[in-house]
């Protein structure tokens, strides 16, 4: 199989289920549901190896904007970092700088009051929403949808806003 336009730097052999497999029908490939045969293909990077990429932790949320707009497109947000880093690592996406956010009080603050509601910070972890009393009083669901995100080590760094963001 001839790679052209890439760099090659390794042959793989890819098995996951999102890959297209096919039969050997007397040494000519056939699609298939059955019969499976591994097929070595040529790569441009190494699988699940991430690329270099500048890290930035901002203090405030103006230091956040300036950093962002001076990569733009090729910069991204770090709040929790449970998605963009395996995202980044699977190259589904693709990173200059990564800025994280989670050092800005103002992303960070979770407070109530009966006359304003609810404050959410971006970067707040699900850990603290599922253990502060007025949230579970005022907001049960969403207390309950943060306990059900992972398990304790992704729960004590994703945060809610980047999990909103990101569908997951």
């Amino acid at each position: 199989m001839k790679c052209r336009g890439l760099r090659r730097r390794r042959i793989e052999t890819l098995a996951a289920p999102a890959n297209v497999f096919v039969k050997l029908d007397n040494g000519r490939p056939q699609s298939s549901n059955h019969g499976f045969a591994r097929l070595p293909v040529f790569l441009p990077w190494e699988p699940n190896r991430l690329k270099d990429f500048e890290y930035a932790a901002a203090h405030s949320v103006d230091e956040a904007v300036s950093l962002l707009a001076a990569r733009g497109e090729r910069a991204k947000l770090l709040a929790g970092g449970t998605d963009i880093i395996v995202q980044l690592r699977e190259h589904l996406r693709e990173a200059d700088l990564v800025v994280d956010v989670k050092k800005i009080p103002e992303l960070m603050k979770l407070d109530f009051s009966p006359a304003k509601g609810l404050m959410l910070g971006a970067s707040v972890p699900c850990y603290q929403i599922y253990e502060n009393e007025e949230v579970l009083k005022h907001y049960s669901a969403l207390a309950d949808a943060a306990r059900i995100i992972g398990g304790w080590q992704i729960q004590s760094r994703a945060s809610v806003g980047g999990n909103l963001c990101n569908s997951a």
